[in-house]
């Protein structure tokens, strides 16, 4: 019985990472193989090529923003804070880095922190506190 082309491809898959040495090539050919495209590519090509990636990355973008923007709706959890507006930030990393900036400028103790925001959140949903 012959083997299918997809299964074929997992054997060689399976042999080059077996074969660290022989992997190493073909992955320093590959890079090699892209820089040498990218050296002689003209402007139209290097713009169309841009043009593609800029396609390529807005799709994603959009595809992200409609799964965390809030189409899909949100589970309630009962006894926690829901913020409607989850995507103020347009990365993660951003929101990562305001989190941070937060945490240094909170009091050391878990009491006081906690108190701090849940202040802040019982504020910031418009009720007084």
């Amino acid at each position: 019985m012959s083997l299918t082309a997809k299964e074929k491809m997992q054997r060689y898959r399976a042999r080059l990472k077996e074969d660290e040495v022989k992997s190493d090539l073909i992955k320093q050919k590959d890079r090699d193989r892209k820089f040498l495209k990218r050296t002689t590519m003209t402007g139209d090509e290097q713009n169309l090529e841009h043009e593609k990636n800029l396609e390529r990355v807005e799709k994603h973008l959009k595809k992200f923003k409609a799964v965390k923007g809030g189409c899909i709706p949100r589970k309630r959890i009962p006894g926690q804070i829901q913020v409607e507006n989850l995507i103020a930030f347009k990365l993660p990393q951003i929101l990562g880095k305001a989190k941070q900036k937060v945490m240094g400028s909170l009091p050391a103790t878990p009491r006081k922190r906690t108190a701090v925001i849940a202040a802040l959140a019982i504020k910031g949903c418009g009720t007084s506190y």
